[in-house]
């Protein structure tokens, strides 16, 4: 199961930078300028900076899986993007 948001800012490689960063904590991520993966137990989010705009995608087994991982990212990204006043809008994506 997969689901998606896109969030128009100039400033998705920071926001990928400081979400991964604060996660190592815990949890084993991957990044780079332009993207980065978060590998929670339940799941992953792979994370892609654009130009203007940056786009989430949380693979999970299960739809529970799901939402938390979108709770987990709507939470920490809220904190870190207070100056933008950006919220994430999760779309579930259909299977092909």
């Amino acid at each position: 199961m997969q689901s998606q948001a896109t969030i128009p800012t100039a400033l998705g490689s920071s926001y990928i930078k400081k979400l991964c960063k604060h996660y190592a904590h815990k949890i084993k991520v991957e990044y780079d300028d332009q993207q980065g993966t978060a590998y929670f137990a339940m799941g992953t989010c792979a994370m892609q900076a654009e130009a203007e705009r940056l786009i989430f995608v949380i693979d999970a087994e299960t739809s529970e899986a799901i939402g938390a991982i979108q709770h987990i990212m709507d939470e920490h990204f809220e904190q870190f993007a207070f100056r933008e006043k950006l919220k994430i809008e999760w779309q579930a994506v259909e299977a092909e």
